[in-house]
C-alpha cells in the first residue's frame, strides 16, 4: 500500500516537471480566448489598436414577442488592457423613447449592464424571431499595457429578468498586429508613410496593414495618417474607429409592395460619390440593405465635396446616442428609411436609424440626427416621395 502511494506521489512530481519545462510562466490570452458566439446572449469579437476609443457590443437572440421586458447581466474585463469610458450607445433593443439602459461600473474590470428593453418587431427597426440584436454598445480605451496581436477575454456573469435561463458565450478583444510600421524597422517613419503611397500609386498588392485608416481601401489618406503620427500630430491612427468613414457612410433606402414592388434607394460612399441604385423586388423585397451584404451596384448621380462629407460625418457619434420615437403606422406607402453607418471594429459596420417614413414612422430624436436627415432630404432623386 505504501509503495502504491510512493509511486502515486512519484508520478504526480514527474508530470509536474514536465509541465513546468513546457510553461513559461506566461498564459497565452490567445489559447485562453476563443470567440464562440453560440450563446443567446453574447458579446461580439472586437479588435482595436493602443490608444483607440473602442465599441464593445452586446447582443442577444430575439426569443420575446413584440414589447417590453427588463433584463440585467455583470460584464466582466481585463482593467489592464481596456478602461471603461463612462458612455455607451444605445442598442436596437434600447433605442426607443420607452426603453431604458443602464451601465454602473462596480470595480475595476466589471459592469453592471440593466434596464428594460423593447423589441418593435417591425422591419427594419425590429429584430426577427432567431435573430440576434443589440442591447448596447460599451466605449471602452485601449490602454497601452496591450500587446500586439494578443487578444483578451471578455465576459458575461449573473444575468437576470429575462436572461436569467439565457445561454451566455463572452468574447475576445484582440489587438490588431497592424502599428503602422510598414518596413517592419520598429518605428514609424515617413519611409512607412512613402510605403503606403507607393501602394495607392503603384496599384500593386499590398498587406493589409497599410489600409491605416481601416476604411477598406487604400489611399492618400493612409499615408497621410502615418506621417501626421509621426510628427507626433492627432492622426486617424489614435482617432475612435466610429470616426472613420465606412464604405458607405449614408444611404436612403425605399421598398414598396402595395401598389407594384419597388426597391431602390441611393448611397454615398466613403470617396463622396453618390449612387442611385435598384434591387430585385422578388423573395427580397422586404429585405433592407445592412452592412455585411454585397455593396449594391449602382449609376452615379453626383458627387459630394470631401469637405462637405466629413463635417456632415462629424454629427454621426452624436446621432448614434439618439433615441427614436414611437412609431407610428400607416399604409399602403412603403418605407423609407434614411441611416448612417459607422465602423466599431476593424472593417465591421454598424446602421444608425436616422428616420422612418411611410408606412411606419419614426425619427432619431438627436439634433444631429435631425440635421443629417435634412441635408439627405435635400439630395433625393426626384422620383423619391417626400414623406
Amino acid at each position: 500500500m505504501k509503495r502504491l502511494a510512493l509511486l502515486v506521489v512519484i508520478g504526480f512530481l514527474c508530470s509536474l516537471f514536465l509541465f513546468s519545462l513546457s510553461f513559461n510562466g506566461e498564459c497565452s490570452p490567445q489559447d485562453e480566448c476563443l470567440e464562440d458566439d453560440s450563446g443567446e446572449l453574447d458579446i461580439e469579437g472586437v479588435t482595436g489598436r493602443v490608444g483607440q476609443e473602442v465599441l464593445i457590443p452586446v447582443r442577444m437572440i430575439q426569443k420575446f414577442k413584440r414589447g417590453a421586458f427588463e433584463f440585467e447581466f455583470t460584464m466582466t474585463y481585463d482593467p489592464a488592457i481596456l478602461e471603461f469610458s463612462g458612455s455607451f450607445d444605445r442598442g436596437n433593443f434600447t433605442m426607443y423613447s420607452s426603453s431604458l439602459l443602464n451601465v454602473t461600473p462596480l470595480v475595476p474590470g466589471r459592469l453592471k449592464v440593466n434596464g428594460t428593453a423593447y423589441n418593435e418587431g417591425y422591419q427594419p427597426l425590429g429584430v426577427p424571431d432567431g435573430a440576434k440584436g443589440y442591447l448596447a454598445w460599451l466605449k471602452f480605451k485601449v490602454l497601452s499595457g496591450a500587446q500586439k496581436d494578443t487578444c483578451y477575454a471578455l465576459g458575461l456573469e449573473e444575468l437576470s429578468g429575462k436572461l436569467t435561463f439565457f445561454s451566455k458565450t463572452g468574447g475576445c478583444f484582440c489587438i490588431s498586429h497592424c502599428d503602422g510600421d510598414l518596413d517592419e524597422d520598429g518605428t514609424i517613419t515617413p519611409s512607412d508613410a512613402l510605403a503606403a503611397f507607393k501602394c495607392y500609386a503603384e496599384s500593386k498588392t499590398c498587406p493589409d496593414c497599410a489600409d491605416i485608416n481601416q476604411d477598406g481601401s487604400i489611399t492618400p489618406s493612409d499615408a497621410l495618417c502615418l506621417f501626421r503620427k509621426y510628427l507626433g500630430l492627432s492622426s486617424c491612427y489614435e482617432w475612435p474607429s466610429t470616426y472613420l468613414l465606412p464604405k458607405i457612410p449614408f444611404k436612403v433606402e425605399r421598398v414598396s409592395v402595395p401598389w407594384g414592388c419597388i426597391h431602390d434607394g441611393f448611397y454615398i460612399d466613403n470617396e463622396g460619390g453618390m449612387y442611385y441604385f435598384t434591387l430585385d423586388c422578388d423573395s427580397s423585397s422586404g429585405t433592407f440593405w445592412e452592412p455585411g451584404m454585397p455593396v449594391p451596384d449602382g449609376k452615379l448621380i453626383g458627387t459630394i465635396e470631401p469637405s462637405l462629407l466629413s463635417g456632415k460625418y462629424s454629427l454621426v457619434p452624436s446621432a448614434a446616442n439618439g433615441i427614436l420615437s414611437s412609431i407610428s403606422f400607416g399604409s399602403d406607402k412603403g418605407l423609407l428609411v434614411y441611416s448612417c453607418y459607422q465602423l466599431y471594429s476593424d472593417k465591421k459596420e454598424r446602421e444608425i436609424i436616422l428616420k422612418m417614413a411611410g408606412d411606419g414612422t419614426c425619427s432619431n430624436q438627436s439634433g444631429s440626427a435631425k440635421a443629417l436627415c435634412s441635408w439627405l432630404a435635400e439630395l433625393l432623386p426626384a422620383q423619391f416621395p417626400q414623406w
